[in-house]
């Protein structure tokens, strides 16, 4: 029995509501959720040891918007991004491809330099996602050949911006 005729809505939370953080933060829970939870995506950071001791993986860092996502493979990295922009896409939301980057850490490094072991992982139908060397994540930056100079150069510039304004 229906109570009433079928409406449209045409309006929603707007930014700014103090409604938005927590809709939008329980949207990207569902989304990594459904997308990322899976016994195979991530990396391991504890190996299995027996069955009262389990591998420890880490897939995904999340803060607001800011997502860093963790795989060993571009194969697997391909197939972890297709499956959140696809979601993604489905709630509403949009990767943005001009801020999507992609950085290997690892065995790849150290050769990553030739073409041929540059990771190709496409977003879409919109393009490879670019490789970098470095890249910020939550004002911190990070390098991909674990060193932190650029992140060392980058703190002491900003002391010598505010040392200015002590005087």
């Amino acid at each position: 029995m229906d109570i009433s005729t079928w409406f449209k809505i045409v309006t929603g939370v707007r930014q700014g509501d103090i409604w938005s953080p927590l809709l939008f933060g329980l949207v990207i829970d569902f989304i990594m959720r459904h997308a990322v939870d899976d016994n195979n995506r991530g990396i391991v950071l504890i190996p299995r040891r027996s069955s009262r001791y389990p591998q420890v993986r880490l897939s995904d860092l999340d803060y607001a918007d800011d997502i860093a996502l963790f795989e060993e493979s571009a194969t697997k990295m391909a197939e972890t991004t297709e499956a959140i922009r696809s979601l993604a896409g489905k709630l509403g939301l949009h990767m943005s491809f001009m801020k999507t980057e992609l950085m290997t850490i690892g065995k790849s490094t150290a050769s990553a330099s030739t073409p041929s072991s540059t990771p190709i992982v496409p977003l879409g139908n919109e393009g490879n996602i670019k490789v970098v060397e470095h890249f910020k994540y939550l004002g911190t930056f990070c390098s991909a050949d674990r060193t932190i100079g650029k992140e060392l150069n980058n703190r002491l510039a900003e002391l010598q911006d505010l040392s200015g304004s002590w005087r």
